[in-house]
């Protein structure tokens, strides 16, 4: 069975797009027919007109009848209906409903028992109880005319009568919105214009008149010429709950306004519809769809699933994690069983395109450590010599021990696979600190530029070049130590490649010269340092395109992202280093680490900066970046010299 492959938010999108624009196309193809089309449309919408404005009327009736049935058959009204209480309850039904004027309770002779109004109502309507009056009318009081309506008590007392004001159903019988050439009034059967425009039921088709008195008909609309050659359009509907009927009329001339006036409503609809469907599915996005890819991620992550490799919708993405999940489950009782050379595998902190990552325990030395894989596809001759390079490094490493560089305590080869037992440093990296802050002050930035320059100082004196700074590969520790981590590692797997024009980095922060084959210098480390440090203080990568082509274009050719509107009260001279550090010419970057470093250490101290955050504390799922942190990556210079901008 086929599944849909969509993200979940282009098909809600498409659905509610369908949903809205749909009925909407449909009307206005039938816009399109023809003239005769055209004049049935504005029938109809003259039917509709009419019927409108008979639910209205209905509506409106219905509520009076519920206020008088509910007032009839109170037992306190027809209990004793001269009671104090009787009349505290007529009071306070005019008190709640501003449109009715008089309530009477008249006895079964037809005297009157008691009456409650507003002022002046005496003088308007002296008397209601008038045994000819029919059950519902309107009538003329002093000076405006009024709608009585009479409910029967139960137990053949007498009956309610209750008078409420008449304009409310002159308005309801309106149709301005149909064009000041449309006519609608409300008539009695018996023949009497009650409500509407100036018009008299003469000016009306005979037939129409006919059909809408006898009630045989409870709507319809029909064309017809006047004796003066003018067409048309007449509709009428009945009001099923009073001997009364609407009746619609227009010049049939209106039609091709009619047909402007509903494409013009049908585009703003459409547009309205779009709109619709644009801030449902943003509220969709934010409130579900954000956090469903959040939480793929998290279980992801959990699952020790490489980063962008999830396939498929996010159902199917959050079923594919699930599964991940249960079996790393099934998988983890058996980690302690699991052993690299002596050391004991406990646990996999991460995993990536370059190997795994675990936590480990040394039985001999009694202290834990962490066990990087590195994968080495190579042929066997020359996976030999990888691994023999992978120990030269380790050894390198070893040698000049510094707090700001993961220690390296052994390397070894395991099958397919090498691996190297180094410190394992209790706390999190720091893009996972970064995208759960968002972005980090300059009194942070400050003395994580100074222990990161200061850790490449000593591997530049050492002649190792990192080749793949970025925050993946910085730790921050639970003690407060900052540390950088994979040394030579980028260059270890471009050795591995079998293509002699072959990289290793992570695209935006591999310095343009190295795209132009120049190679990797200490000075490519520095461009990648001032890359980190801009992106820690902007919350995002300078140089971030939608795609790897245009990343790498942004990084040979654009200039980073000012930071100044961010961080105001910035030091200038951190701003002027930021921006040495990127330059794009090597000869243009400051000479090498060990100044840079200096420049940090000197602004730490006068500013009295120490790095002292506690890193544990910050959330664990990050509140941006929702691609996840760049991978390391082979890059081909035959493939990257080709997005060289043109002159």
């Amino acid at each position: 069975m086929l599944r849909p492959r969509l993200p979940l938010l282009l098909r809600l999108v498409l659905t509610l797009a369908a949903a809205g624009l749909l009925p909407l196309g449909i009307s206005f193809y039938q816009l399109r027919t023809n003239k005769d089309a055209l004049l049935e449309q504005v029938q109809r919408t003259h039917m509709v007109a009419a019927s409108t404005a008979t639910a209205r009327v209905e509506a409106h009736l219905s509520s009076l009848r519920t206020v008088a049935r509910s007032l009839a058959t109170n037992p306190v009204l027809y209990g004793s209906s001269d009671s104090s209480a009787a009349q505290e309850l007529l009071t306070g039904t005019l008190q709640a409903q501003p449109t009715i004027a008089v309530v009477e309770v008249c006895n079964a002779a037809g005297e009157r028992v008691v009456r409650v109004h507003r002022a002046g109502m005496q003088e308007e309507i002296p008397s209601a109880c008038e045994a000819d009056s029919p059950e519902l009318g309107v009538f003329r009081g002093a000076t405006r005319r009024w709608l009585r309506l009479r409910e029967t008590i139960p137990g053949e007392l007498g009956e309610l009568i209750l008078i409420a004001e008449a304009e409310p159903l002159d308005a309801l019988v309106q149709a301005h919105e149909m064009g000041e050439e449309a006519h609608l009034v409300l008539a009695s059967r018996e023949g009497e214009v009650l409500f509407g425009h100036d018009l008299t039921l003469d000016d009306f088709p005979a037939e129409v008149v006919a059909n809408a008195r006898s009630g045989k008909l409870t709507s319809g609309a029909s064309r017809y010429r006047n004796p003066e050659g003018e067409d048309l359009i007449v509709a009428h509907s009945g009001v099923s709950s009073a001997p009364w009927f609407v009746l619609s009329r227009q010049g049939a001339r209106v039609a091709e306004v009619a047909q402007q006036r509903i494409r013009r409503a049908t585009w703003f609809s459409a547009a309205a519809a779009v709109l619709l469907a644009v801030a449902l599915s943003s509220g969709a996005y934010v409130t579900a769809i954000r956090p469903l890819r959040r939480l793929i991620r998290a279980q992801r992550e959990l699952a020790g699933a490489e980063a962008g490799a999830a396939a498929g919708s996010e159902i199917e993405q959050l079923e594919q994690s699930f599964a991940m999940l249960e079996q790393r489950v099934h998988d983890r009782e058996d980690l302690g069983k699991v052993f690299l050379g002596r050391y004991q595998v406990v646990e996999v902190v991460g995993s990536g395109a370059m190997g795994t990552v675990f936590k480990g325990w040394d039985p001999k030395l009694e202290r834990p450590i962490a066990l990087k894989t590195i994968r080495l596809t190579a042929e066997e001759f020359k996976r030999e010599k990888l691994v023999e390079s992978l120990l030269k490094e380790a050894v390198t490493s070893a040698r000049f021990n510094h707090p700001n560089i993961v220690t390296v305590y052994d390397v070894a080869n395991e099958g397919a696979a090498a691996f190297i037992a180094m410190e394992f440093v209790d706390g999190v990296s720091l893009d996972r600190y970064v995208s759960a802050r968002v972005r980090l002050g300059w009194r942070e930035v400050i003395p994580l530029g100074a222990a990161i320059a200061q850790a490449l100082t000593k591997a530049h004196e050492h002649e190792l070049v990192h080749q793949d700074v970025k925050p993946g590969n910085i730790l921050l520790g639970r003690d407060h130590s900052i540390k950088v981590t994979d040394f030579g590692i980028s260059q270890l797997l471009t050795s591995a490649s079998a293509s002699p024009d072959v990289i290793c980095g992570t695209p935006g922060y591999i310095a343009p010269e190295v795209f132009e084959g120049a190679g990797y210098t200490p000075r490519s480390d520095l461009f990648a340092l001032g890359v980190l440090l801009h992106e820690c203080l902007l919350g995002r990568h300078p140089f971030a395109g939608r795609n790897l082509h245009m990343t790498v274009m942004n990084t040979i050719h654009e200039k980073p992202e000012p930071i100044d509107h961010l961080h105001p009260d910035m030091p200038p001279q951190l701003g002027e280093v930021l921006l040495r550090l990127l330059e794009k010419d090597p000869s243009d970057r400051p000479a090498d680490a060990k100044g840079v470093a200096q420049v940090f250490d000197r602004m730490a101290i006068e500013l009295g900066l120490v790095w002292d955050q506690d890193v544990l504390a910050e959330p664990a799922i990050p509140k941006s970046r929702e691609g996840g942190p760049p991978p390391t990556q082979l890059l081909s210079l035959r493939t990257t010299t080709l997005m060289s901008r043109p002159p």
